[in-house]
């Protein structure tokens, strides 16, 4: 947590920025989040949020993997560093292992260990559902997207996945 007010409203900026997952919005994002950090240099959520600005460069704004999947790593571990319980950096931490290293066992690990931390993490939930559903494991990723879109019911990827993951059951009802 941060105790200046600016370096928060930096980081709720740049959270509703990367959301809309344009190049130029996710740019913006990572910039709030930097300004957030200069701000208050042990304020770990903004560390994980520009970990999770730089997970989602490659997919939506065709950035090389070897740029972003890093920058995102350091900045998770940057966030675990001060705070080793942040949900939100492990959640990053999960895609890296899954979406650039391929290491299954400890993208599912971080997953899970972000859910253990933050119960009510959409991210969490939504990450290990779609990890669990590209390894053919479609009950639980279809549980885990549900939960996910309990947390976040507008949530379109959410909602998109699960339609997804039902398809791939064979449970088109």
């Amino acid at each position: 947590d941060t105790s200046d007010v600016n370096a928060y409203q930096c980081y709720l900026t740049g959270r509703h920025h990367i959301a809309r997952l344009t190049p130029p919005e996710i740019r913006k994002g990572i910039a709030l989040f930097e300004q957030a950090i200069a701000i208050d240099p042990r304020y770990a959520l903004a560390y994980a949020g520009a970990a999770d600005a730089y997970r989602r460069l490659p997919i939506a704004c065709d950035w090389r993997p070897t740029e972003a999947f890093p920058q995102a790593e350091a900045a998770a571990h940057a966030a675990l560093a001060l705070d080793a319980a942040l949900s939100e950096a492990h959640v990053a931490l999960g895609f890296v292992r899954f979406w650039y290293d391929w290491r299954w066992d400890a993208a599912e690990a971080e997953f899970r260990r972000a859910i253990e931390l933050g119960q009510d993490s959409a991210g969490a939930h939504l990450g290990l559902a779609h990890l669990l559903s590209n390894l053919g494991r479609q009950d639980e990723a279809i549980t885990e997207i549900r939960r996910a879109r309990t947390l976040d019911p507008l949530s379109l990827i959410a909602n998109t996945l699960e339609a997804s993951f039902l398809s791939l059951a064979q449970r088109d009802d």
